[in-house]
C-alpha cells in the first residue's frame, strides 16, 4: 500500500493525505519546496522535503526548472534593458535632428530679416531713429538669436543626457 503523506503548507496549513505522485505535483508545481515539512505513517517526525529520499529527485528538477526559468527572467531583463537604451539612443537623435532643423530655419529667417534691414542697420540700430517697422525687424531678428541660443541649449542637454546613459 502506497504511504500518505502530510505537508506542511507555506502557511503552517497542513494537508493532505497526498499519494507519492500528489506530492511530486506540488513540488513541480512550486507550491512546497524543500523545506517544506512532510509527514508519513512510519516516520518519527514531520522533517523537510529535502531529507525524504522519495522526492529528492523532484526537487533537484524543481529546482532546475526555477534556475532556467530565473535565467531566461535575466537574459529577458538584460535584453529589455539593452532596447531600452537603443530606444532612448534614437529618441535623443531624432530629438537633436528635430532641433537642429528648428536652428536651421531660425538662421535662414535671421538672415532673411537681416537682408531685409540691412545689416549695417542692425549693427547700428541702438544709434540710428529707426521706423517702427525697422524695429520691429530688430525685435525679430533679436528674438531668433534668443532662441537659437536656447535650441542650441537642449541639443547640449540632449547629447550630454544620451553620455551619461
Amino acid at each position: 500500500m502506497e504511504r500518505q503523506w502530510f505537508v506542511l503548507m507555506a502557511n503552517n496549513e497542513q494537508r493532505g493525505p497526498f499519494t507519492d505522485d500528489e506530492v511530486r505535483g506540488l513540488i513541480s508545481s512550486g507550491q512546497v519546496g524543500a523545506s517544506n515539512n512532510c509527514w508519513a505513517e512510519g516516520m518519527a517526525d514531520w522533517a523537510p522535503l529535502e531529507q525524504v529520499s522519495d522526492f529528492a529527485a523532484d526537487l533537484k528538477t524543481a529546482e532546475a526548472a526555477a534556475g532556467q526559468q530565473a535565467g531566461g527572467s535575466e537574459a529577458w531583463d538584460s535584453l529589455s534593458r539593452a532596447f531600452g537604451r537603443l530606444k532612448r539612443g534614437v529618441v535623443s537623435t531624432a530629438n537633436v535632428a528635430k532641433l537642429k532643423m528648428r536652428v536651421s530655419k531660425l538662421r535662414s529667417t535671421r538672415e532673411g530679416l537681416c537682408a531685409a534691414l540691412g545689416a549695417e542697420v542692425y549693427q547700428s540700430r541702438e544709434a540710428l531713429a529707426l521706423t517702427e517697422t525697422m524695429q520691429r525687424k530688430c525685435k525679430e531678428i533679436s528674438d531668433c538669436d534668443t532662441e537659437i541660443a536656447s535650441v542650441e541649449q537642449q541639443i547640449a542637454q540632449i547629447r550630454t543626457d544620451a553620455k551619461q546613459e
